[in-house]
């Protein structure tokens, strides 16, 4: 993930990287229980996007289906200073 390395190489250390991916990964637990909070859907993306707790990103993410099962796709990790990817944003 890009952002993560780039905050990597910015701070000289992995510290903010590795708060952001516990980030992600407890946002992900969230929405694998069905946990609505700071999610909208995107129609155009065919897209949810979901900001992280507490900080300025969001992720962009389907909810597919394997063997049965949900699989949650994360398609974009950004900073919310980024250009968004939609105009509906």
């Amino acid at each position: 993930m890009e952002t993560l390395e780039y905050w990597v190489v910015r701070n000289g250390s992995m510290r903010y990287s590795d708060k952001l991916f516990d980030k992600v990964m407890e946002a992900e637990y969230e929405i694998s229980l069905g946990i609505p909070y700071f999610v909208q859907y995107y129609e155009d993306l065919d897209l949810y996007r979901r900001k992280i707790e507490g900080e300025n990103y969001y992720l962009y993410f389907s909810i597919q289906y394997y063997q049965g099962e949900e699989v949650i796709y994360i398609s974009h990790f950004r900073s919310g200073w980024q250009k968004p990817l939609t105009t509906n944003s």
